[in-house]
């Protein structure tokens, strides 16, 4: 095992547990978001039906995501959580100190370097379907969807690698 977080005695079932539920919610909401996609792909010629699968993509991505972020800090918080902080700042300290506990440095950097710019313009556009200023806020194209489940994809192996070989370990007092 490389690179276990030790857990002290007492909060080891609750980290287990915390570990467990993200991983259960992460896969429920990974197979809804897969779901809608495959929908919205089916009617891709059909603009009237397509355009609110478009916006449940996006919409479903970030509720991933945030799950995501939200559930990794129920079993590894990094210092002063806040879940009252903005997307960004959690995002990047979430996955900063998930990578620096199980020593997944190289992988979150490359995802920040590569991809990070794509996770805020897909942010911004999922800002302006759930809070309209007006009708350009929730028009979207094919061009959405398909810029949508690029990030789905990138985002998907991040957080697969990210987690790949995360041990937990309790060190038990004999005497």
């Amino acid at each position: 095992m490389d690179n276990p977080r030790e857990i002290e005695q007492k909060d080891f079932d609750s980290s287990l547990n915390n570990l467990r539920i993200f991983q259960l919610v992460h896969n429920e909401l990974r197979k809804d978001f897969e779901m809608i996609y495959g929908l919205a792909k089916s009617k891709i010629e059909d603009v009237e039906i397509v355009k609110p699968l478009i916006r449940s993509c996006i919409k479903e991505l970030f509720s991933l995501i945030e799950a995501d972020i939200y559930l990794l800090n129920q079993f590894n918080p990094y210092l002063d959580y806040n879940d009252r902080d903005d997307f960004c700042k959690k995002f990047k300290k979430t996955f900063k100190h998930h990578a620096k506990t199980f020593n997944k440095q190289d992988t979150t950097l490359k995802f920040n370097s590569s991809h990070f710019k794509l996770l805020l313009i897909q942010k911004n556009k999922r800002d302006e379907v759930i809070h309209p200023k007006g009708r350009k806020s929730i028009c979207v194209e094919k061009s959405n969807l398909e810029d949508i489940y690029d990030l789905f994809i990138k985002y998907k192996l991040f957080v697969n690698e990210s987690i790949a070989n995360v041990f937990i370990s309790k060190k038990i007092n004999l005497f």
